[in-house]
């Protein structure tokens, strides 16, 4: 096509009132439109085409639109790149186009939503608008949602850039509908709908004009004069539920218009009651009990259930799940939604739905998530933090909690989503929640935290199965900032995240739960296993010789149980015979040895599982038995003591410890030359042997110490075995001799042997 011949095609282009544009078909056949438009489209193309457009844009800006409507450049990527290939000043040139879009929106109604996209693509992108449009936009503000939408991005963006001039365009657009005497049926829907629309941006200026005299007089006439008429009942329950983010507005509400919105719930028209049912549940804790003891959860429940269950309206299944999320802090309504396998697989499919790449709602994925996070939660095993107990004192508990709520049934609900419906297969098979929505992700680790709550190592296997492991890391991964200090790796929240450590704690939780129950070797896939470690240590809380760092405040809050769970998942970690990961895993757990080895019985003993796994490490053995440096010396003093502790599994871990130590004949070595504690690891010795024989879990590993702890003796100087021809332990062999294990009378014999010679 020549030059003059789309300059007169151009030329010939014109908006009908209906939104068409006349065109010459033989010029612009379907494949020529195509062909063009990848032509314009590519950046790595320079054609006659562009230039032609380009030169025209400056002239014609309106001609040129209404062409690329015709090539469907909604997006304004074609748009854009004639902008930049003109030699004028950008915003200039964006502002003329801006005021050509204008133009075509006063002509035409039908095709708002196709320019107003354009607009956005424009102003987003060369970040110029101009505040007088904004007015004429707000004129648009109707029932359809796609170009409320847009004209909330609009004003977003322009209160982002002059929020002044912004803000007092939309005030004195609101008033001027406000101080009308009265207000018909299309200026109350707009005014009611813009209102609403308003409320997330501007809520102080917005509460003021709610809480009105004028709003009020506007609200009550509709309500009297057109009850239970959807046309204006529905922008009122709009503005109503979008109020509630006030708490004057609450207040407000429950004042002047709950009766209206109490009768709204029988209306016969089911997206009234779905309305009424979501600003109901919004102002639900705020209501008197004498109000609302004739309304019950369940029954609000019901509508927003059926209507996202067999509902063809995705704005109406939007707020149906909007209430829900709300209602599912109710214990009653957690049970309704648990036995409703319709509503569970319709669930499933909105959310799959939603979370295409074409076709994202983050809303819709943040209602359904939540659900399903609420829905799953059981109740954690009580090992709180003194802090934690304090809070549960002062903040009295919801309805939501009772103790009628059958731990065992959401076992079951939980286990039914994981087997039959892959719960995790399906959160890990959708990538854009974690580019799009922050919420999202931290309802999804909700979701894994609560699964992994169940005990049942199946459970917990599936779970990895699935991805939860590899979302959990990425979460982990996503939110931290890894620092290595000397051979210490630290992993800190990133500074956006360090104000929610509660689902940091979640990540790091399920993190440990999964990796106690599954081989991490074979696990871990996306991820090296070592890179888990970092994060497993820091459930061990902070190192109380460590001076306070404000950036690991958080590490305080971990509990008991955090610190058993850490242990168990690194022990595990610790089974396997990597060379590096055992490195990295003693270097990582140095710092916190003095705290675990001292602590309550449960975690003195999975510190002393982890440390046998890893006793063979040089620097580790140094820490307990390189007894010339006081710490060590106090810290092996405390293993010698442990031995003789009441605990019988504490005792079977510490001479599994010993034994494991004294295989090394240094080790051994060193024990035989320290009187003190040779001599009271003897004493424990022989009072075990005589005491506790029919414990054969403990006497096996304890005889096989002593076997240890005499040759070495024996080794360096045989007169030294006089000393240990006492009565005593010869009683206490002999003991073993008559009623030990197999194993223990088979060490024992062979000791029994040189303390008769």
């Amino acid at each position: 096509m020549s030059e003059n011949e789309l300059i007169q095609e151009l030329a010939n282009l014109k908006l009908k009132d209906d939104g068409t544009t006349s065109i010459n078909c033989e010029v612009f056949s379907k494949e020529k439109l195509a062909q063009l438009r990848n032509k314009l489209q590519d950046p790595k193309s320079s054609n006659n085409d562009i230039q032609v457009l380009s030169h025209q844009l400056i002239d014609n800006p309106t001609q040129v639109l209404l062409f690329l409507k015709i090539l469907d450049d909604q997006s304004g990527t074609i748009l854009a790149r004639l902008i930049k290939c003109t030699q004028d000043s950008y915003d200039s040139l964006v502002l003329d186009v801006l005021s050509a879009i204008r133009g075509i929106l006063i002509t035409s109604s039908n095709v708002r939503e196709y320019y107003l996209k354009v607009y956005i693509s424009l102003i987003t992108q060369f970040r110029v608008t101009n505040i007088q449009h904004l007015n004429l936009f707000l004129t648009f503000v109707c029932e359809n949602k796609d170009i409320n939408n847009a004209v909330l991005v609009i004003l977003a963006h322009d209160l982002e850039l002059n929020k002044k001039e912004s803000t007092e365009t939309v005030h004195e657009y609101l008033q001027l509908h406000m101080d009308e005497q009265s207000l018909d049926g299309l200026e109350l829907k707009n005014f009611l709908l813009t209102l609403e629309m308003c409320f997330p941006l501007l809520p102080k200026m917005c509460s003021a004009m709610y809480c009105s005299s004028e709003t009020k007089n506007h609200i009550l006439d509709s309500f009297s004069n057109h009850e239970n008429n959807p046309v204006t009942t529905i922008p009122i329950l709009k503005c109503v539920a979008a109020s509630s983010i006030s708490e004057t507005c609450r207040d407000f509400t429950i004042k002047e218009y709950y009766s209206y919105l109490a009768d709204s719930l029988k209306s016969q028209h089911v997206r009234i009651r779905i309305l009424a049912a979501l600003s109901v549940v919004k102002l639900w804790t705020f209501i008197q009990a004498q109000q609302k003891s004739a309304i019950h959860v369940t029954d609000l429940a019901k509508d927003l259930l059926l209507y996202t269950t067999k509902g063809d309206d995705p704005e109406y299944i939007e707020y149906s799940l909007e209430g829900l999320v709300y209602l599912s802090l109710f214990w009653k309504v957690r049970d309704q939604i648990r036995m409703n396998i319709s509503f569970i697989e319709k669930l499933l499919q909105i959310l799959q739905t939603y979370s295409t790449e074409k076709r994202i709602n983050t809303s819709v994925q943040y209602g359904v998530l939540s659900i399903l996070s609420n829905t799953t939660k059981l109740k954690q095993p009580e090992f709180d933090t003194t802090k934690k107990k304090l809070k549960n004192v002062s903040a009295p508990q919801m309805e939501s909690e009772s103790n009628e709520e059958s731990q065992d049934n959401i076992k079951l609900f939980n286990k039914q989503l994981v087997e039959q419906y892959q719960i995790i297969s399906k959160l890990s098979a959708i990538k854009t929640y974690q580019s799009s929505s922050g919420n999202n992700f931290n309802e999804i680790i909700s979701i894994i935290y609560h699964l992994s709550t169940d005990q049942s190592k199946g459970m917990r296997v599936e779970l990895v199965k699935q991805g939860a492991l590899v979302l959990v890391m990425n979460f982990l991964v996503n939110t931290s900032k890894i620092e290595k200090s000397t051979s210490i790796v630290v992993a800190r929240p990133t500074q956006k995240n360090e104000m929610i450590p509660e689902q940091r704690f979640k990540a790091l939780r399920s993190l440990a739960r999964l990796l106690i129950c599954v081989d991490p070797q074979i696990s871990f896939q996306k991820y090296d296993v070592k890179s888990a470690i970092p994060f497993l240590v820091e459930l061990l809380g902070p190192v109380t010789s460590d001076s306070a760092n404000p950036k690991q405040s958080y590490l305080h809050e971990m509990t008991s149980l955090d610190r058993y769970e850490s242990l168990l998942a690194l022990t595990n970690i610790a089974a396997a015979e990597n060379p590096d990961t055992r490195k990295l895993l003693v270097s990582q757990i140095i710092p916190h040895i003095d705290d675990l080895i001292v602590s309550q019985s449960y975690i003195q003993i999975s510190s002393f599982e982890l440390l046998n796994n890893l006793i063979s490490e040089p620097i580790l053995l140094a820490k307990f038995f390189n007894i010339e440096l006081a710490a060590n010396k106090q810290r092996l003093d405390i293993v010698v003591k442990l031995l003789n502790s009441d605990e019988l599994k504490l005792q079977v871990v510490i001479a599994g410890f010993l034994v494991n130590a004294t295989n090394f004949d240094i080790i051994a070595d060193v024990l035989v030359d320290s009187k003190a504690i040779f001599n009271e690891l003897m004493e424990t010795i022989t009072s075990i042997l005589l005491e506790q024989v029919k414990d054969s879990d403990l006497v096996d590993p304890v005889s096989f110490l002593l076997v240890n702890l005499v040759y070495a003796l024996a080794n360096k100087d045989e007169t030294q075995l006089k000393s240990l021809k006492s009565d005593k332990l010869k009683s206490a062999c002999m003991n073993v001799l008559k009623n030990g294990s197999s194993e223990s009378k088979e060490s024992i014999s062979s000791v029994w042997s040189l303390l008769e010679t």
